[in-house]
């Protein structure tokens, strides 16, 4: 049965002879933040988003700055392939707090996803920076420079991620991508030697004894 917090009930009694008001602040029992986060948490692992989202929801209207409610929303959006809810949430857990390397992560991550490069780049160095540790956002910044055919960039992210995660196998199979072509084609071909032809014999030559061969 879903849990719903009651708002504060404001009851006002008119005092017993004088034109004086008291106001008495009734609290309806429910749910707290936290409660109704650990909830969402239990839906987004048994796989039901939609009822992970309400309890996030719910979270945030008793607490807008429980950021990691903004940001476990973002990832049930995600998991609903909802690009637009899940930018919406992550950017809400980053306004109230820039810091959080996972949601900098997956903002980027779903920015990308979007083919919009540019603010997936801004996002995903962001993460990389606020958590060196991540294998993803190495991952994800590789790739952006890989569609871009640059050579040196990707292939050094692409190196970070497996020394952070070795059997990652896009990074390994973005990796060989960029070594097979981006690099291939940034390296100059070397030079044939050029010889000048010459159309006469001038002379000057002598015959050779058969010693001499």
């Amino acid at each position: 049965m879903k849990k719903i917090l009651l708002p504060f009930i404001l009851l006002s009694a008119l005092l017993t002879g004088c034109g004086d008001t008291t106001t008495v602040i009734v609290q309806e029992e429910g749910p707290t933040a936290a409660e109704l986060f650990d909830e969402g948490r239990a839906f987004f692992n048994e796989g039901n988003f939609n009822p992970a989202i309400d309890s996030f929801n719910q979270a945030v209207r008793i607490d807008p700055s429980y950021a990691d409610a903004h940001y476990w929303s973002g990832r049930s959006y995600e998991k609903l392939a909802n690009n637009q809810g899940a930018i919406s949430a992550y950017q809400a857990a980053l306004d109230v707090q820039p810091g959080h390397s996972d949601a900098n992560l997956r903002i980027g991550v779903v920015y990308f996803k979007s083919y919009k490069y540019v603010p997936a780049e801004t996002f995903l160095n962001k993460a990389k920076n606020l958590n060196p540790a991540s294998p993803y956002a190495h991952y994800f910044l590789a790739e952006i420079y890989k569609k871009q055919g640059k050579c040196q960039k990707p292939k050094s992210l692409y190196q970070k991620a497996l020394t952070l995660k070795p059997g990652f196998l896009d990074a390994k199979e973005g990796l060989a991508y960029v070594k097979r072509h981006n690099c291939k084609a940034a390296t100059p071909a070397p030079k044939k030697p050029v010889y000048e032809k010459v159309n006469t014999f001038q002379g000057g030559g002598k015959a050779l004894k058969e010693s001499e061969w």
